[in-house]
């Protein structure tokens, strides 16, 4: 990421809108923040993360404290800003939740924060994301790092470095998590903790179910298993296979028991046989005597069904002749039906010829009004002659009236032509107007161009000589500081060389006092060589002070001089520069001004917004386009209408000729036809009247001759059947003589004397049915029980009545046994079944309780590794976070160890934390001057300053390996570089270097005079009562 744009709306300091434009540091990739405290350095750094993330650089500033004090109420808090990512142009438009003052009435509204997100395709920009939610995953996605991943990487912020150098393990450990992701390790330390659980709660819960079990099993009298389950220390096993064998042993029995039952009942059965045999033969003896009894009471019954066959036989004598006496019933009733019906044939044929009679009266009135009814046919036809002549009428009418409107219509189409036309005519004369209007604009827009042009030239050299000038001042006062500098510099150099030769003075005395103490008499002197010491110094002053320390002041003393000098030589030559440019700048002005009027700033800037807000108007009005682009339109247009007339007035022409042969046939049509007739709907309810009057005679008529014709065939037809009928009464008559005869031979051929003993002898069919079915079961009932008795006898010859309490003793007996065979079956069925079950469930839950245990000793073992109980006291996550931190380590060292000469290297502290305190994640130095690892809280201020940033910078590094296609492309640094002297400041610098020279962008805020000259682009921060401003500075 690279940022391109920082526009910020009422942000923090900044209190109007301040545009920070990083395309003008152009090939620059390292430059210095620099501004008097409270300035708003910082917040540049927190309005680009404020831009990405809605939060700020040190997340010490809420969004919503971001809002300018020195702000407008009008003006809206708002972060603009564009970056290079990828080779992609994005832009970022976010602004926090903020009150705005209401635009009616008093008090405030609260306006919720927005977000949106633009990426630049082909010079447009298109949104991508037009909320805050959309917009942080299009961030997260494109930029591959959260907020903390970013802060540590890309924007450190002030305070970062040395909290991650001095900061206990578990402050680190909240660090680096964020960093690094790794809750997934403390995820899977709580996962293997709560399986733990889980599986011991799991081999407590198999031991209960056991010993449950066990209380469940009854020893009998099974001495050895009792005393195994009233052991403290219970062996499952043995358990198991005792109870086992008792259970094998109980369940024997029971097969022996369920044996003697089955011989039982095999008794049982058989002798229930021998009482149902019993049984049978007394059964016998009783239907045998019963069936004598039976049979006596048929007997009494003797006479009875004797009278009741007699009387059958009687009845069915009368059935044989009833028929001839029905015969003759049936004759006398069809003759009384032959008669009646002759009369009635009579009786219509006399009514029949009197409706025949007045039939044919009507008939003869309808004859007589047929010439009437002749001359309503002829008028009809005369009327139909004159309908298609009327229809005609009509319809040229109707025709004759939709020319006149056509023609009315067509005409007002014309007129409206006409009309478009003239209108046409006047839009063109007026774009020819303002195409003169649009030229004239489009001249005076290129005068403009270059007067602007020469204008905004002009404003860039004063601009420019302002500049100019107010750097020559900041040199000016910069050399006299030098100067100033330079002369104390001599000062010092000569009161330390003074010092330096007093103490190389005072210690050549103090040598020659401590020689003389070694000389010994007749001993050569170490010196001279002279065994005689006559003047030996006795005396001398105290060395005050090192004459080393004095040599190496001087030598400081002798370097600043050499500095001072080149940097004022180096201020000179860049004065001169400035001058020169002023000088060069000043002419270009006098020059231009040759050519204009103004003479200041003010007056041509003046003239630039005049100029500027004149070529607005006029580009509006020439992006407008050409008015001539649709002259062409509306010339086509006139020659479109003008054919249009021409087609117009030759329909116009067509309809009026119409119109007048089409009257002329109306003319001729009311000529021939009657007034009273040219209506069609007049004439037609004539016709209609005419025809019905003709229609409902027609009806009447063949009505009368249908009736009086249907009248004359029926009154024949009635004078045939009237025949018929009086010879059928006849055959009637002779029909019931003959009947009477037959009856007469049968009845003396019979028993009976008189008609009326024959009615008497018969019998209802039911009753004569009911008779003859008692007969018959009667006869079959006797015969029945006789064959019955004859079978009962043999089978009971020989056999004696039986004894049948013996049989039923020997039965009780029985089951007496097999209850108490099967109440002992039941004891141990149930006794058997239920140490099944157990034997069952041991089983199960001893192969169950095993798998867990095994499981349970793995999990738990890795669950007290993973979290912490071990040796080192350290969690799986605290060691893959130990892991990252020895990459961290790796990359930091080697800038740590460049930037201190070789001296320091971090290490990871590996050995245990007292108590049960977990470690793993403190630092120690590495000092290899001394050799002895320590602590880094004993680092002093500017040793602890480069160990924080070269841990930073690695880690920064480290972080962007694992990230994965992350593009760091940016790095900001928030932090005070005070502490170090000047190589160790040249060290820091040069690791800076080596980060910018790949590519980075690199930006420090710094109050230090060295890292400023070292940087040569400066984005410095003005302040003032009315907000802060920014400016870049590049040499």
């Amino acid at each position: 990421m690279r940022p391109l744009k920082l526009v910020m709306h009422a942000f923090g300091p900044y209190a109007g809108i301040e545009t920070i434009d990083f395309s003008e540091l152009g090939s620059k990739t390292m430059f210095v923040i620099s501004g008097k405290t409270g300035a708003g350095k910082t917040t540049i750094f927190d309005a680009i993360a404020f831009a990405l993330y809605g939060k700020t650089s040190g997340e010490e500033r809420s969004a919503q404290d971001l809002r300018s004090d020195f702000a407008e109420e009008s003006l809206q808090t708002s972060v603009d800003f564009t970056f290079l990512l990828k080779g992609r142009t994005y832009r970022i438009l976010r602004s926090p939740i903020q009150q705005k003052k209401k635009s009616r009435g008093e008090g405030y509204t609260t306006i919720n924060a927005k977000a949106e997100f633009y990426e630049r395709i082909d010079g447009e920009e298109q949104l991508i994301a037009s909320n805050i939610s959309e917009t942080e995953d299009q961030v997260n996605r494109l930029m591959q790092l959260d907020f903390h991943q970013f802060k540590q990487i890309l924007m450190i912020p002030q305070g970062e470095f040395r909290t991650l150098l001095t900061s206990d393990s578990t402050d680190k450990e909240r660090i680096l998590q964020k960093l690094f992701h790794t809750e997934s390790y403390r995820y899977f330390q709580e996962y293997l903790k709560t399986k733990s659980k889980e599986l011991r709660s799991d081999v407590e819960r198999f031991s209960h179910e056991r010993g449950r079990l066990y209380e469940s099993i009854d020893p009998l009298d099974h001495e050895e298993l009792e005393e195994a389950l009233n052991q403290e220390n219970i062996h499952a096993q043995k358990i198991h296979s005792l109870a086992k064998n008792l259970v094998a042993t109980q369940n024997e029995k029971l097969n022996n028991l369920k044996n003697k039952i089955t011989k039982q009942r095999e008794e049982y059965k058989n002798v229930l046989i021998k009482i149902e045999n019993a049984l049978y033969i007394e059964r016998t003896f009783k239907e045998y005597n019963q069936a004598v009894s039976d049979l006596k009471e048929l007997d009494n019954h003797k006479e009875e069904i004797a009278k009741c066959k007699s009387d059958i036989s009687i009845a069915k004598d009368a059935e044989v002749i009833w028929p001839y006496f029905q015969e003759i019933s049936y004759k006398k009733e069809e003759l009384a039906r032959r008669i009646q019906f002759k009369d009635k044939t009579d009786k219509e044929l006399s009514e029949m010829n009197k409706k025949r009679d007045q039939y044919e009266q009507s008939l003869q009135v309808l004859l007589k009004q047929k010439p009437e009814i002749e001359a309503k046919e002829k008028k009809v036809s005369e009327l139909e002659s004159f309908k298609a002549k009327a229809e005609s009428y009509q319809l040229k009418s109707k025709e004759l009236t939709n020319l006149a409107s056509d023609g009315v219509r067509e005409k007002e189409k014309l007129d409206k032509l006409k009309n478009e036309l003239s209108e046409n005519e006047d839009k063109i004369e007026k774009l020819l107007k303002e195409q003169q209007n649009w030229l004239e604009a489009q001249r005076t827009f290129s005068e403009n161009k270059v007067k602007l042009h020469h204008v905004k030239t002009i404003i860039n050299l004063f601009k420019k000589l302002n500049q100019y000038k107010t750097t020559e001042q900041q040199l000016k006062a910069d050399l006299i500081q030098k100067e100033k500098n330079y002369s104390e510099a001599v000062e010092n150099q000569k009161k330390e060389q003074l010092a330096l030769d007093q103490a190389l003075h005072e210690q050549s005395a103090n040598f020659a006092i401590e020689l003389s103490k070694q000389l010994t008499h007749d001993e050569p002197c170490p010196v001279c060589g002279s065994k005689h010491h006559p003047a030996p110094a006795v005396t001398g002053g105290d060395l005050k002070a090192d004459p080393v320390v004095h040599h190496k002041n001087l030598q400081s003393l002798h370097s600043e001089l050499i500095r001072l000098e080149s940097a004022c030589d180096y201020l000179k030559q860049k004065m001169e520069g400035i001058r020169t440019d002023i000088d060069g700048v000043s002419q270009d002005i006098q020059a231009s001004e040759a050519f204009h009027d103004q003479k200041s700033l003010e007056d041509y800037q003046s003239s630039e917004n005049q100029l500027e807000n004149q070529q607005l108007l006029l580009s509006k009005k020439l992006n407008a386009g050409e008015p001539s682009a649709g002259r062409e339109a509306f010339e086509q247009e006139r020659s479109v209408i003008k054919k249009h007339i021409e087609s117009a007035e030759v329909i116009v022409q067509k309809k009026r000729d119409d119109y007048i042969s089409c009257r002329s046939q109306v003319t001729q049509l009311k000529s021939e036809i009657p007034e009273k007739y040219f209506n069609v709907s007049v004439l037609q309810e004539e016709i209609a009247l005419l025809q019905e009057s003709i229609r409902q005679y027609s009806n009447q008529m063949s009505e009368a001759e249908k009736k009086y014709y249907d009248a004359e065939n029926e009154s024949s037809a009635l004078t045939e059947r009237l025949k018929s009928a009086a010879n059928e009464v006849t055959g009637a008559q002779v029909a019931l003589d003959h009947a009477k005869q037959q009856f007469n031979t049968a009845l003396e051929n019979s028993g009976f004397s008189q008609p009326e003993d024959l009615k008497a002898a018969r019998l209802e069919p039911q009753k004569l049915a009911g008779l003859e079915n008692r007969v018959s079961q009667y006869e079959k009932k006797k015969y029945s029980l006789k064959e019955y008795m004859e079978k009962l006898s043999n089978d009971l010859k020989g056999v004696s009545k039986p004894d049948i309490s013996i049989y039923h003793a020997e039965k009780e007996k029985i089951e007496n046994d097999i209850a108490g065979f099967e109440e002992k079956v039941s004891t141990l069925s149930g006794f058997v079944h239920h140490h099944e079950q157990i034997l069952l469930q041991l089983e199960q839950n001893i192969s169950a309780s095993e798998e867990i245990e095994k499981r349970y000793k793995l999990t738990g073992f890795l669950s007290e590794m993973a979290n912490g109980q071990n040796e080192l006291k350290l969690t799986f996550e605290r060691f893959v976070l130990a892991y990252y931190l020895e990459d961290i380590l790796i990359i930091a060292n080697e800038r740590l160890l460049k930037m201190t000469s070789g001296r320091y290297e971090l290490h990871r502290k590996e050995d245990r934390s007292k108590g049960n305190k977990q470690g793993g994640l403190e630092l120690l130095v590495m000092d290899h001057y001394t050799g002895q690892q320590r602590h880094v809280k004993t680092l002093s201020g500017g040793e602890a300053f480069k160990s924080s940033l070269a841990l930073a910078l690695g880690l920064a590094d480290v972080v962007q390996s694992y990230a994965g296609g992350v593009s760091l492309e940016t790095m900001f640094i928030d932090e005070g570089f005070g502490t170090l002297d000047p190589e160790s400041l040249d060290q820091a610098i040069e690791s800076l270097m080596d980060i910018q020279a790949g590519g980075r962008l690199v930006g420090v805020i710094s109050h230090v005079p060295e890292l400023k000259e070292r940087i040569d682009a400066r984005l410095e921060v003005f302040s003032s009562k009315g907000g802060s401003s920014t400016r870049f500075i590049l040499e």
